[in-house]
């Protein structure tokens, strides 16, 4: 058997340790998964955290030279001054309009701060009265000058917190990759179990071997903006499983059929 962070390192790589997993033991086969997903999801994680604390970092330095400061206060939203806080994107339009000069969009997405509620183009509206008491109803300014403070702060701490969210949402997911490569596993019995001489609980274990790519190709969709859907992962990720292993096992040499066995013997 490789040796740890061999597997650890090349098993989403190598159609060769795919082939020799079903050697191993199952915890041989599972236990890299988990320190797979642990890097992966960490370097995910940390770069998400210096890019979030980046943007906001721009943020607070922007502010000022284009909207003027936002005060929540006893449940009344106010700007202070006439450049509204307006930013539109991809993701929509994201708008603080407390005296509502700007109309509500028809169509689109878009998040708008009124006066006393904040409006979505999808779900119930947000009572701003909520959200002061939930920051113990004192005043909340919100500038330039604030979005500092409050990133040194809490920017380690947010770090942190997205570094475990990440990695605790990733073994959850190599929960997920174990029934996939089981899965995989079962059909790669009924393709290769025979012709390959390659038990039922072998082919299980090349499966789930496989779906050690689900981490890295994971993080590489994440960077790209994009995912796979979990219902559609249902079948995407098996059917890759399937796809991995048959090659890995195609790579053995078949098994000699019985006639040929007995024209061997002395």
């Amino acid at each position: 058997m490789p040796p740890f962070w061999k597997r650890v390192l090349l098993m989403p790589f190598s159609p060769v340790l795919w082939s020799e997993a079903r050697k191993w033991t199952l915890s041989a086969v599972v236990l890299p998964l988990f320190v797979l997903a642990t890097l992966w999801s960490a370097a995910l994680a940390t770069y998400r955290g210096f890019d979030l604390r980046h943007e906001l970092s721009s943020l607070a330095t922007e502010w000022d030279s284009k909207f003027d400061p936002v005060v929540l206060e006893n449940g009344v939203a106010r700007v202070e001054g006439s450049r509204l806080p307006t930013g539109e994107g991809k993701d929509g339009l994201m708008l603080v309009d407390p005296e509502e000069t700007v109309p509500t969009p028809k169509s689109g997405k878009y998040i708008i701060v009124r006066k006393r509620t904040i409006i979505r183009d999808s779900g119930p509206s947000v009572d701003l009265k909520q959200l002061s008491d939930f920051f113990g109803g004192k005043p909340l300014r919100i500038d330039g000058q604030a979005v500092l403070a409050w990133l040194e702060r809490w920017g380690f701490a947010l770090q942190v917190g997205l570094l475990a969210f990440l990695v605790g949402f990733e073994w959850m997911g190599v929960l997920m990759s174990l029934l996939y490569g089981l899965i995989a596993g079962a059909i790669l019995g009924s393709l290769f179990g025979k012709s390959r001489g390659v038990s039922g609980p072998e082919c299980s274990r090349v499966g789930v071997a496989t779906m050690a790519v689900k981490p890295v190709l994971g993080t590489f969709l994440a960077l790209a903006g994009t995912s796979i859907h979990p219902c559609l992962g249902l079948f995407v990720w098996p059917a890759l499983g399937v796809g991995l292993g048959a090659f890995a096992l195609s790579r053995l040499p078949p098994v000699p059929a019985l006639t040929d066995r007995i024209g061997t013997l002395p």
